[in-house]
């Protein structure tokens, strides 16, 4: 599926996105529209995690997802260092 110029145009426009960053969101735009990646907002991902019992697999999850340590502690209530323990618990399971 390709995207509509015309609509991309007037988005990089109105939203002032500078000519150098154009090539990176029409390469987003397109995976985004061709279902090759699933953006999803934090209140998703949190409803999502809300369904999953352990701490490991959240962080799993989240990590998986992209979000950072600090972001992955932020959003379950523990510290980016609980994160970094969890984390190196499933290395080890490896």
């Amino acid at each position: 599926m390709k995207i509509d110029e015309d609509k991309f145009r007037k988005f990089c426009e109105d939203n002032k996105v500078e000519k150098h960053n154009e090539d990176v969101l029409r390469k987003l735009c397109y995976l985004v529209a061709n279902d090759e990646i699933v953006i999803t907002t934090i209140e998703e991902d949190l409803m999502k995690v809300s369904k999953i019992d352990s701490n490991k697999d959240k962080v799993k999850y989240l990590r998986d997802k992209g979000y950072t340590q600090e972001k992955v502690g932020e959003m379950l209530k523990i510290s980016s260092r609980q994160v970094q323990k969890i984390e190196a618990k499933l290395k080890n399971k490896i």
